[in-house]
């Protein structure tokens, strides 16, 4: 693969993973009895949902 179907299956790869990640980072600033993991979290689900979309918006051209 290269060019834009690459860059689709890259895009449409990361959708999937972040789809998995996001819920458990968010399990973690709610849950999580370790202070610094929790904060790991907070700081990291802004990032990650960003990405997200980014890779969305890839995967609906």
């Amino acid at each position: 693969m290269k060019g834009e179907a690459l860059d689709q299956a890259f895009a449409g790869m990361m959708v999937a993973e972040h789809q998995k990640i996001i819920p458990l980072y968010e399990r973690a600033t709610n849950d999580g009895h370790n202070p610094k993991l929790r904060q790991i979290a907070e700081e990291g689900l802004p990032m990650l949902r960003d990405h997200l979309q980014r890779a969305r918006a890839i995967t609906a051209k």
